[in-house]
């Protein structure tokens, strides 16, 4: 007991000796909703500028709240030149793979049952090969429909630099 007491007082110290340090971060604001989407030092963000058709992605080094900068390690952006940020959804990239081996294992099991059940009746059909098609085809679409968001800024989103350390 004597020694749980002494490491939790220890324990305290050191979260007290370490310092506050501020937090700048990139929120962004949607109108009429008081939820806000914060993104932080060291993210990586895949944006397009305003009359730019091309995509750039960089790990955010730094942020100037006074001027509104977002500080890349290869430029500097101001808030107001970014056109749309772009995140990639991960979750269709897996779905799709679960469809690819769905399909695979529907025919697979079909034509070992059909090898292997002895039975003149049953055996591969053209709906095995549809089931077995539909999930491949799926599988290759289905990342490619929904491989990314795009979150466009102007009326009716904005993004806003804080510096969040205290004074």
């Amino acid at each position: 007991m004597r020694t749980r007491q002494l490491f939790l007082l220890a324990a305290l110290a050191v979260c007290l000796a370490i310092p506050l340090q501020g937090q700048k971060v990139l929120q962004i604001e949607r109108a009429n909703s008081p939820r806000t989407q914060k993104i932080g030092v060291g993210a990586v963000l895949t944006f397009r500028l305003h009359g730019d058709p091309n995509w750039y992605t960089g790990e955010i080094a730094n942020l100037i709240p006074e001027d509104s900068i977002i500080v890349f390690h290869n430029r500097f952006v101001k808030s107001n030149q970014v056109a749309a940020f772009r995140y990639e959804l991960g979750w269709a990239r897996g779905v799709g793979r679960q469809l690819f081996w769905f399909g695979l294992g529907w025919s697979g099991f079909a034509l070992v049952g059909t090898a292997t059940d002895g039975i003149p009746e049953s055996h591969y059909r053209w709906s095995d090969a549809t089931v077995t098609g539909a999930a491949v085809a799926s599988s290759w679409l289905l990342p490619r429909v929904f491989a990314h968001k795009t979150t466009r800024f102007g009326r009716n989103r904005r993004i806003r630099l804080l510096d969040l350390s205290p004074e």
